[in-house]
């Protein structure tokens, strides 16, 4: 036998409510991954147009990519590097 909800019974309990509540959920979801796209989807590195951004990334980055080929350094440890050589020169060189 097929139990009836009685009429009593509040909007936060019925089928529609979870249904907004499971609209809600989908949109936190995918405006998270919309913020996150860059780090959860990461494209092509963008060209550099600023010289003194490009000597400085040529001079830290290039001794990095000489002690992974040499097999001084594993991949993660060359990728942070990169990542701290990067962040080091986007913040010493002042932008244009």
């Amino acid at each position: 036998m097929r139990r009836r909800r009685p009429r009593s019974a509040s909007f936060v309990d019925s089928l529609a409510a979870r249904g907004i509540a499971a609209l809600i959920l989908v949109l936190v979801v995918l405006s998270l991954v919309w913020l996150h796209r860059h780090n959860l989807f990461p494209g092509e590195d963008v060209a550099v147009t600023d010289p003194q951004l490009a000597a400085c990334l040529a001079e830290r980055v290039s001794p990095v990519e000489e002690m992974l080929e040499d097999g001084l350094i594993s991949p993660a440890q060359a990728d942070a590097m990169r990542a701290r050589a990067i962040r080091y020169c986007e913040q010493t060189v002042p932008a244009q």
